[in-house]
């Protein structure tokens, strides 16, 4: 008798665990896409882009708007409210300066 008790025990334990793990991941998901962290030098995707910036406000060194056209950008600099981004395939000279969304 004391070795199906045993046994109860450990399945019951086994049972709470899987649920307290499953809860905890489930959490984790949800978190894991709120914050996009930006270092000058680092690629970004165009959507990327959209998630933290208005591709709408995006202009060139002269201030003409212009479009994204390109998949994949480098972050050149940033300040609280804008962030500046060269195409991979580009000229260091084509600096694309975009608004950042308020939070």
């Amino acid at each position: 008798m004391n070795k199906i008790n045993f046994l109860f025990y450990l399945l019951t334990m086994l049972a709470i665990s899987f649920v307290t793990l499953g809860h905890g991941t489930t959490e984790t998901t949800e978190n894991a896409n709120q914050t996009k962290h930006m270092y000058r030098g680092s690629s970004i995707t165009r959507e990327e882009l959209t998630q933290v910036a208005d591709l709408s406000s995006a202009r060139d060194q002269k201030g003409n708007p212009v479009t994204l056209e390109e998949e994949s950008y480098s972050i050149g600099s940033f300040t609280k409210g804008t962030v500046t981004i060269v195409p991979k395939s580009g000229k260091a000279d084509e600096v694309i300066t975009l608004d950042l969304k308020p939070n």
